[in-house]
């Protein structure tokens, strides 16, 4: 039975080594993985269906298929399995990046029938405005939207019709921001490395700019992770509260999250993957929150105030004031 190749063929697409397995499957140690995947270890079928899980694929996948390891640069050996070499040999080859434009919610407050990322701003959809920025941007290699139901084919028109050729997939959306995050890393991990940098950028901001995705850029390289926000403290602030009347809020700690946000993928992966493994609900509204909420480290790099998101009708003729006088 080929489950133990298939395993480890699994496992190294995701860029797992066998201790970082054996951890999310809660084993002791990676010398369990590694007999797995020779075969000296019996699977029951529960535990083949846990493996499974961890590895974001089927268990049909695992008990028949089999698959030969690409030469893709992406299909790396980890520390752990590498033959012994001088380490100053290995050449590190550069993170790609990848954009990874949501376009799967539907606006209940711009009360047009339009979604908002469908909007047409001085004769071009916003989406595309969104597109055109990582398109444009020299370090980014890949592009991928989440999409909204029924959109699909619209959106690969606009690809043809502006020229963005860094598309490489459209990828179904679902029914909360965090699902449509959790749908595009199921999807990249078979072709992204953990080292690799993913961009989450809403397809309602059409003021992104390449300095923005820029700075993004440099803070994930940094820190493994940048979530662009703007500072609130031009405004004062209280917190309305049915019992005791207002609350004062100090307003040089406020900050309001914007997108694009960034990070290692490994670090994206692996939170997936523990929310996954606990049921996570994944009801969040933004991939900051699933972060947040999964207990993960946050890293805030500063935004642009003309980075505005579309929401409801009035926003269209504030952002095409800006188009106008950014000409």
């Amino acid at each position: 039975m080929p489950v133990g190749e298939n395993i480890r063929t699994r496992r190294k697409e995701l860029h797992l080594s066998q201790q970082q397995l054996a951890d999310l499957l809660d084993y002791k140690s990676k010398s369990t993985i590694a007999k797995i995947e020779k075969g000296y270890t019996e699977l029951t079928f529960n535990r083949i269906e846990s493996i499974a899980n961890v590895l974001n694929t089927t268990v049909e996948y695992l008990l028949t298929v089999i698959r030969p390891q690409s030469a893709n640069r992406n299909m790396v050996l980890t520390m752990d399995e590498l033959p012994s070499q001088n380490i100053n040999d290995t050449v590190p080859q550069k993170p790609k990046v990848t954009a990874v434009v949501l376009a799967g919610g539907r606006s209940t407050r711009n009360h047009q029938n339009t979604p908002n990322q469908f909007v047409s701003i001085k004769g071009k959809p916003v989406i595309v405005y969104v597109l055109e920025a990582y398109q444009k941007h020299p370090a980014v290699d890949d592009i991928y939207i989440v999409s909204l139901s029924g959109w699909e084919n619209i959106i690969s028109v606009y690809a043809k019709n502006y020229g963005i050729d860094k598309l490489r997939g459209i990828i179904p959306g679902g029914d909360t921001g965090a699902k449509s995050v959790k749908a595009a890393v199921e999807w990249l991990s078979a072709v992204t490395s953990y080292e690799d940098i993913v961009i989450i950028q809403e397809s309602t901001r059409p003021m992104v700019t390449e300095e923005l995705i820029s700075n993004t850029i440099r803070c994930t390289e940094k820190h493994g992770s940048a979530i662009t926000f703007e500072s609130m403290n031009e405004y004062l602030q209280f917190i309305k509260n049915d019992e005791s009347g207002l609350q004062f809020v100090d307003r040089s700690k406020l900050i309001s999250i914007q997108s694009p946000e960034a990070y290692r993928f490994g670090k994206l992966h692996r939170a997936i993957l523990d929310g996954i493994k606990v049921q996570h609900a994944f009801d969040e509204t933004c991939c900051a929150m699933i972060m947040y909420n999964l207990g993960r480290k946050l890293v805030f790099c500063e935004g642009n105030r003309y980075n505005l998101k579309i929401v409801r009708q009035e926003d269209i003729k504030f952002i095409e004031a800006l188009l106008e006088i950014s000409k």
